[in-house]
């Protein structure tokens, strides 16, 4: 599975791993053929019995005892000489291995998977083994043949007309290019992305690209540009009742409004940031949301509403016994209750 941002649908996946979602259906019997000899078709029965034994492991993330019957699985299929059993194996090792972090391994086992693959013309195997060692270079650092990578899997998935294996791999395709420091061409493949996600209807990713495409543009110092995105994603994200993604985008918005002096916003945004933060019983996110208002406010100049604010943060914190917000907070108190003279309490928050 291919990392769309972070994450996707075809290829390696970062996380989601994050979201073990593969557009590719491998099947879950590869089945007994009738051509074998006796002695054959039992091997293939124990290999098939191993293998799927190997994905329930992979499934419930043992990836030890995985890895282990994958290989014996290979043993099996060796000796009966299953190409097409042999390449998918390997692909779901190479999986393993990127999920571990052993990205030189996980090229190693795809490239493997890939001499079988090409041998049987299996191209839906073959865009997929492409985004993912496409993924594995861009995690070694060599952003170019990550990039010749994903341009092959883009070429293929194209002609499958896969559009899910497309989206992934503009969005890889993307992430090396952010690495190499070119966020405009980035930015150009998140947008060929984001069309494609909207044609298919597939809100999870859309709002992942969405959140992508803010991101670029805050890199970029281009605040109105990431505003505009991030909206698009917080509305998508309140529509399908993503509320952790809410929360994250209502921070980077209140961020990127004070970036530009927009302070009635940052204090908008971040009014609705505590209200969901309290519901969920997120302590730390309902501190930094009442500081950020606070924040906001001495801005604006409005140091009484400021000083609201921080007192609220600062009960929060000492109802956590949060030491390290608590110095912050006072320290800012310092500062507003000077600007409005407000000796008493100078004294109060200097003891």
């Amino acid at each position: 599975m291919t990392s769309l941002s972070q994450n996707s649908s075809s290829g390696f996946s970062d996380k989601m791993a994050e979201e073990g979602n593969t557009i590719m259906p491998f099947p879950k019997n590869i089945g007994v053929s009738p051509s074998l000899s006796s002695d054959q078709q039992i091997t293939q029965q124990q290999a098939e019995k191993i293998f799927q034994q190997a994905l329930q492991y992979k499934q419930n993330q043992q990836l030890t005892q995985a890895k282990k019957f994958f290989k014996q699985a290979l043993r099996f299929y060796q000796q009966i000489e299953d190409q097409s059993a042999l390449g998918k194996i390997y692909y779901h090792l190479s999986l393993i291995e990127y999920q571990e972090q052993n990205y030189d391994t996980a090229i190693k086992e795809a490239n493997q998977s890939l001499t079988f693959a090409n041998a049987l013309q299996e191209e839906n195997l073959i865009a997929e083994l492409y985004s993912s060692i496409g993924n594995a270079y861009r995690h070694l650092e060599n952003d170019q043949k990550a990039i010749e990578y994903q341009e092959k899997s883009l070429k293929l998935f194209r002609k499958l007309q896969q559009p899910k294996g497309e989206i992934a791999a503009l969005n890889n395709l993307g992430l090396a290019y952010k690495n190499l420091g070119d966020q405009e061409t980035t930015i150009k493949y998140q947008k060929e992305s984001l069309i494609l996600a909207q044609k298919i209807q597939d809100q999870e990713v859309e709002a992942q690209i969405l959140k992508n495409l803010g991101n670029s543009y805050y890199t970029l110092g281009n605040y109105p540009s990431a505003i505009f995105y991030y909206n698009q994603c917080l509305e998508n994200a309140h529509s399908r009742q993503e509320i952790r993604l809410e929360t994250q985008l209502l921070r980077t918005l209140a961020n990127a409004c004070y970036s530009i002096g927009d302070y009635q916003n940052v204090i908008k945004y971040n009014k609705k940031r505590f209200k969901i933060a309290f519901q969920m019983k997120d302590y730390r996110s309902q501190a930094q949301a009442l500081s950020s208002i606070g924040i906001a406010y001495e801005s604006l100049e409005n140091y009484q509403e400021a000083i609201n604010f921080y007192e609220k943060c600062l009960l929060l914190a000492r109802q956590h016994d949060d030491h390290n917000i608590d110095k912050q907070i006072i320290e800012r108190l310092k500062v507003t209750c000077y600007a409005v003279g407000d000796h008493e309490k100078i004294v109060k928050y200097q003891l």
